[in-house]
């Protein structure tokens, strides 16, 4: 399934660029058609001076009705041949939120969120804006938080690591390393954080595979681990996403 999806976006990323590069094969055709037309005027020996001013005012109005236009056009180009930041069907996280790429045009790009919502974007814009590539990434990074008490046994911090060591050996096909980290509470002074890092063997994709492994996983085991050692979790559990 996921070799067929491959192929699919391969073709469909192939009929983009070849919708692209046809409209700019119209623009060149229709600016080498106009210097060929200027060089036949002067094998014929007429009076290219006074075509060219004629043509060079209409050319300056243009410039101030379209002058804006150009600028976009050339900075579109530069960012699907040159930047080239995705290819159609890549996973990208515009100003945090998932989207999928459906289709790359010479102006803008279409997008699918991860509501189903489809978004046009203009080429301009995000070439100027952050984006992740998820489906370039190698490998992803979560962190979970837990709020523990402060009293809590210094014993449950050094089995912890031990615990998640195992977790993470048992679950290799989804974890390369699982670390807990100790921090402050910055709100109650009475409180510990239990920030829980850990990295996945994949880059995420699917996000299915990504949501059980962090739910039914890491969620799951940290909670039952922490509360076995003595140490009773709130409901307090904050997830961050790391690329």
């Amino acid at each position: 399934m996921e070799i067929y999806e491959k192929r699919r976006d391969l073709a469909r990323s192939l009929d983009s660029a070849t919708s692209v590069l046809a409209t700019l094969d119209r623009i060149v055709l229709t600016a080498f058609h106009v210097v060929l037309l200027f060089i036949a005027m002067a094998i014929f020996d007429m009076n290219i001076m006074e075509m060219w001013f004629t043509v060079s005012s209409v050319l300056l109005a243009f410039a101030f009705m379209f002058g804006n236009s150009v600028k976009v056009l050339f900075e579109s180009i530069i960012f699907i041949f040159i930047v080239h930041s995705f290819d159609i069907g890549d996973n990208i996280l515009i100003n945090g939120e998932r989207h999928v790429v459906r289709n790359i045009s010479i102006m803008n790009t279409e997008t699918t969120k991860w509501n189903g919502q489809d978004i046009y974007y203009p080429n301009t814009v995000l070439n100027t804006a952050p984006l992740v590539n998820l489906t370039r990434t190698k490998h992803l990074t979560d962190e979970q938080t837990w709020v523990v008490d402060i009293h809590t046994s210094a014993r449950v911090f050094e089995a912890l690591p031990l615990y998640l060591h195992a977790f993470q050996m048992s679950h290799a096909e989804d974890f390369l390393d699982c670390t807990p980290r100790i921090y402050s509470h910055a709100d109650d002074p009475l409180k510990i954080k239990l920030t829980v890092y850990y990295e996945y063997s994949f880059n995420g994709l699917p996000p299915a595979r990504a949501g059980k492994a962090r739910a039914i996983g890491v969620s799951n085991y940290c909670a039952s681990c922490l509360e076995g050692l003595g140490a009773p979790v709130p409901a307090v559990n904050q997830i961050q996403v790391h690329v």
